[in-house]
């Protein structure tokens, strides 16, 4: 850790290029177990989010992924595939927006899952959503699709109109009714490969608000462990933002003096001197705390982490993937 002990906060005014891979999406249907659903995770982006359909949860799993501060899910009810799940990067801000849930709290089921998350990134907000359509039921978009910087990406189980398929006539009407543009273009591989069809298709769509269409592309990798379906890539292009950098020490508890903290928080409580003033005494006793963890536990910064990914695993991941095309040709 860059700076450890200093505690300080680093503050500095600068312009810098913002962009790069930002949100996966992947389905992880035929993955056996959460374990493998975990495994399959893309390689981590230092500014984005990661979605997951069919995630094979049940309500009482935990799910967590190192350098993810938090994973927004949405369990589904009584469908044994689990429901969707965003994890969303320690270096991005987030909150919920919509879900699949009445205003008492409770869960419904409903036939297409939905789980909106805002993000506050350097250069705008974005409303990111995540979706499941099942394939035997009826494509429902629920939540008020927002005028500017939307996203729904996701697996839709639609095919196109032209194909004579009704749910695909669903999902268009609903695009051209909210103004919303596709980011799919016609010269992307297909996305989902049926193994006992040994068929290809493109269920997987992303929709985005004519605003920043011209801001994001959409890719697709190569397929991933057991899934049958390829991820999803959102990129931002280059955006260049002015701002007032702020960085936060963080504290390292691995390496903290436990001992001396016990101590020194004594000694510093010992010494206040109450007023009875309720607030004022919280804040008192609040900083003789901060104060006894400064001296105690280190504090400092560090690189965005990335997970563990050699040139084997690389290696590995590119012969799973043409393995699995030369079995559908």
């Amino acid at each position: 850790m860059e700076g450890a002990g200093t505690g300080e906060v680093q503050r500095s005014r600068s312009r810098f290029r913002y962009g790069g891979k930002f949100c996966s999406a992947i389905n992880c249907k035929n993955v056996r177990s959460k374990t493998e659903c975990k495994d399959i995770s893309f390689h981590m982006f230092p500014k984005g989010v990661e979605q997951k359909q069919e995630t094979h949860l049940k309500e009482e799993e935990r799910f967590w992924i190192r350098g993810y501060y938090k994973d927004f899910r949405q369990d589904g009810i009584n469908r044994k595939n689990g429901g969707i799940i965003t994890l969303v990067n320690t270096n991005t801000l987030a909150a919920v927006e919509t879900c699949r849930s009445r205003p008492d709290g409770e869960t419904v089921d409903q036939d297409t899952e939905c789980l909106g998350i805002g993000l506050i990134l350097p250069f705008n907000n974005l409303h990111v959503n995540n979706i499941y359509s099942p394939p035997d039921k009826d494509f429902q978009f629920e939540p008020q699709v927002k005028q500017d910087n939307f996203i729904v990406v996701g697996d839709f189980n639609s095919h196109p109109p032209s194909w004579g398929d009704s749910k695909g006539e669903m999902v268009e009407d609903w695009a051209i009714d909210n103004q919303l543009v596709l980011l799919n273009r016609a010269e992307d591989p297909l996305t989902f490969t049926s193994m006992t069809w040994r068929t290809s298709s493109t269920p997987d769509i992303a929709f985005v608000t004519d605003d920043i269409q011209g801001r994001l592309e959409r890719s697709v990798e190569s397929q991933l462990g057991g899934s049958d379906h390829k991820p999803s890539i959102i990129t931002i292009k280059d955006v260049t933002v002015e701002s007032d950098n702020r960085k936060e020490p963080s504290w390292n508890f691995k390496k903290a003096n436990w001992e001396l903290f016990k101590q020194t928080a004594e000694m510093n409580t010992a010494q206040l001197k109450l007023s009875g003033n309720m607030q004022k005494d919280a804040k008192a006793f609040k900083q003789a705390i901060i104060d006894a963890a400064k001296v105690s536990i280190p504090r400092g910064y560090r690189n965005n982490y990335k997970p563990y990914w050699t040139p084997a695993l690389k290696k590995l991941h590119k012969d799973l993937g043409l393995l699995k095309d030369k079995l559908i040709q």
